[in-house]
């Protein structure tokens, strides 16, 4: 491995911003390039983050023989042709979720990450959560998981509710509760049975709300509530119950910064402001995420939310919507 590592960032946002000012944290790993479809941006990001260039040509920075490591934070529907083509160019990938948006996209890019040997990371950034990765050391293999995800109602004219674009909330967001879901099982997802439907919008076959209930290999069972017809500012946007063995569980609420355990001997309410300094610096888990995904890259090995897994989150999703559609319940073959 290199003793500097150039990494190149594609898609000049919200998610690029936070991977992009906090690569300078991690020993080894420098920006180089930027690419945005919109010059301004990604001369702002050269700006303010250093490097060699900016561009709208995302092909160079893709294909730049000096670039060791890309960040994919683009439209749902570029995560495809982008992963596949830095992956043949022997970078390794650090791609927003969802993986992609069909089950063989997700197929597609595994075998081309495989194949060049390179490492991929999703962004899951939910399972580098501290309170997430403690409440599933603590409580272990679960009965049952609850896990809800709901948001205000999302507009109509955002580029994530276009069909063929961002998929609406189900797919943009919802991947990260299916993926928490299979994390908190310890166990791939075998069946699904779904109902829902297009209930907050207008004049689209796009599904916006779920309530499903899912099978996994070991016997668990979960619950997932996704959608956009509106935020519980009780527990707040996404919230989690996971119920073990013995009698023992927790609530995950307040965007998973807050647990309250039960049926476990002096452990009952806390807060990631007063669990640890980590949790306290890094409690939504983005930092972690990439702090994992940098040390896989040194390691030469795959992460924990790889490839396999951003392909069954996607795939889970939209068997709930082949179950929606067909008023059948769904196997699961992953």
């Amino acid at each position: 491995m290199k003793s500097e590592i150039k990494v190149g960032c594609i898609g000049c946002g919200g998610r690029g911003r936070l991977y992009s000012s906090s690569i300078d944290k991690i020993s080894g790993f420098k920006m180089w390039a930027y690419a945005d479809k919109f010059e301004e941006k990604a001369n702002a990001f050269l700006n303010e983050y250093n490097g060699s260039y900016a561009t709208t040509d995302v092909e160079k920075v893709l294909t730049d023989p000096d670039i060791d490591v890309v960040f994919i934070c683009t439209h749902h529907d570029t995560h495809h042709p982008f992963v596949v083509k830095a992956a043949r160019n022997k970078k390794h990938i650090l791609v927003e979720k969802p993986m992609a948006m069909t089950i063989e996209e997700c197929q597609d890019i595994e075998k081309e990450v495989n194949k060049a040997g390179v490492t991929l990371a999703c962004g899951f950034k939910m399972r580098f959560m501290p309170m997430v990765k403690m409440a599933r050391e603590i409580v272990g293999d679960p009965l049952m998981i609850v896990g809800q995800m709901m948001d205000n109602r999302w507009s109509d004219t955002s580029w994530a509710q276009q069909p063929g674009i961002g998929g609406g909330n189900v797919i943009s967001q919802g991947c990260h509760t299916a993926d928490l879901l299979c994390y908190f099982a310890g166990a791939e997802p075998v069946k699904v049975h779904a109902a829902g439907g297009t209930m907050t919008h207008e004049n689209t076959d796009i599904i916006d709300n779920i309530v499903a209930t899912i099978e996994f290999e070991n016997g668990a069972v979960a619950s997932m509530i996704q959608g956009d017809a509106g935020h519980n500012t009780f527990a707040s946007k996404f919230f989690f119950e996971l119920f073990g063995k013995d009698g023992k569980g927790v609530c995950l609420y307040n965007r998973c910064h807050d647990a309250q355990y039960w049926g476990i001997k002096e452990l009952e309410h806390i807060t990631a402001e007063t669990y640890s300094e980590d949790t306290k610096i890094d409690p939504e888990g983005d930092f972690l995420l990439l702090k994992h995904f940098c040390e896989s890259v040194l390691e030469g090995k795959q992460t924990i939310v790889g490839p396999r897994e951003g392909r069954i989150a996607t795939t889970l999703i939209l068997k709930i919507f082949d179950s929606i559609r067909s008023r059948e319940t769904q196997n699961i073959s992953v």
